[in-house]
């Protein structure tokens, strides 16, 4: 199995994998369907953008999304949506306000006492926890790969956010309580949103104009106002929603705050409050899954090269020691990710990762399928591990020079 673009004409005639659902959760195409082109483009029409395929080059490829959108995860997904929903009808007024007037009504909107009111908060809470428990054990091997449509923007995009910071916490040492409330933190650090019109969060970020992108930035400043009086409970929440966009440089925002680009804290600092090591971690999880998923004008990035881009923003944009430790755990050459090889036999070959290296992960076995001229050729597993003449080269990388 692998990911692969709806555009990708290599689509046609490979095998669906997993159901491809609308954004009101309808089935558009069920798994085992035979794609073609026809197919592909009324799919795409429906706002699919990637889809989970198998083909000859991919049999056998132990390929599985970061949320289980229509398994495990569905509980979750379904709890935030319903918590959401509520939010989003409480705030319907200051939505409408400039962002300094929508804080200051939001002070005298009682919205965490309506949401414990009907339940949902503590259904959240439980799901998210539950969510948080299946999260620490996510195999790193095919990327953190997601399947969720670009207008699934929020809710898919939340959860996700979650689970990866799960997944990054427990690799940090946080402890089960922690894990849980990190998973919280991240489901909402975006509820901020629910206050951003959906026609500037539909358009991609370089057509904003700067009143649009001032409002889109703001919804850092609006999630914290709304999770504020959760402050004495669960102080991460209003917190992480206020923090998740500073950067380690000071270059990020709302406040242009930095950080320490360190795990261990220290007890004491004259200086200026760094940026809180949850929110750093969330930060590092809502930038990877946001790369790897694809958005309003943006195509998804495959693991590796989104890999390659977190490694170049540790230090300035995220912390250096939290993007090492996600960098330890997360193999180069992730399963299903597409190469071409340099040197050997298979010179400009065309090829599919299938196994990762057991000792280095960088010397993986690829599933050779095309020839350099193009040419498809019955699929031939290649060993990196004993043929050190031949080396992967990305295809994003690839097809730019």
């Amino acid at each position: 199995m692998r990911r692969m673009l709806i555009d990708d004409p290599r689509v046609d005639g490979t095998l669906l994998v997993r159901d491809l659902h609308a954004p009101a959760g309808d089935v558009l195409a069920r798994a085992g369907l035979r794609l073609s082109a026809r197919a592909a483009r009324a799919l795409r029409e429906h706002g699919v953008s990637v889809c989970f395929v198998e083909d000859a080059a991919s049999i056998g490829v132990p390929l599985a999304p970061l949320v289980d959108a229509t398994g495990e995860d569905e509980a979750v997904l379904r709890a935030l949506q319903d918590t959401f929903a509520l939010v989003a009808r409480l705030v319907e007024a200051p939505a409408r306000q400039s962002t300094s007037r929508a804080i200051d009504d939001l002070r005298g909107h009682r919205i965490i006492a309506k949401l414990d009111a009907t339940g949902s908060m503590e259904a959240l809470r439980a799901a998210t926890g539950a969510l948080a428990a299946r999260s620490v054990a996510i195999s790193p091997g095919a990327g953190f790969v997601t399947e969720r449509q670009a207008t699934d923007d929020l809710y898919g995009h939340s959860v996700g956010v979650a689970a990866l910071a799960v997944r990054i916490g427990a690799e940090l040492g946080l402890s089960g309580s922690d894990l849980a409330w990190t998973a919280l933190a991240a489901v909402f650090h975006d509820a901020g949103m629910l206050m951003v019109p959906e026609e500037i969060r539909r358009t991609p970020a370089a057509q904003r104009t700067p009143a649009q992108q001032r409002r889109y930035q703001d919804h850092t400043l609006l999630g914290e106002a709304i999770l504020r009086p959760l402050e004495r409970r669960a102080p991460a929440l209003p917190v992480v929603a206020l923090e998740h966009h500073e950067e380690q440089s000071g270059g990020g925002y709302p406040r242009g705050m930095r950080g320490l680009n360190r795990i261990l804290r220290p007890a004491n600092t004259d200086a200026d409050r760094p940026i809180t090591l949850v929110s750093e971690v969330v930060a590092l999880a809502d930038r990877y899954e946001r790369m790897v998923s694809p958005a309003p004008g943006n195509v998804a990035l495959s693991p590796a090269a989104a890999r390659r881009i977190i490694a170049s923003e540790g230090g300035s944009r995220l912390n250096a020691e939290v993007v090492a430790r996600f960098l330890d755990i997360l193999p180069r050459w992730p399963l299903g990710t597409e190469v071409l090889l340099r040197g050997g036999a298979h010179e400009g070959a065309r090829g599919v990762v299938v196994q990762l290296d057991a000792t280095g992960r960088d010397r993986p076995v690829v599933r050779v399928f095309e020839t350099a001229d193009g040419t498809r050729i019955p699929p031939v597993d290649v060993a990196l591990a004993s043929d050190p003449a031949v080396t992967p080269v990305p295809v994003d990388s690839a097809l730019a020079a």
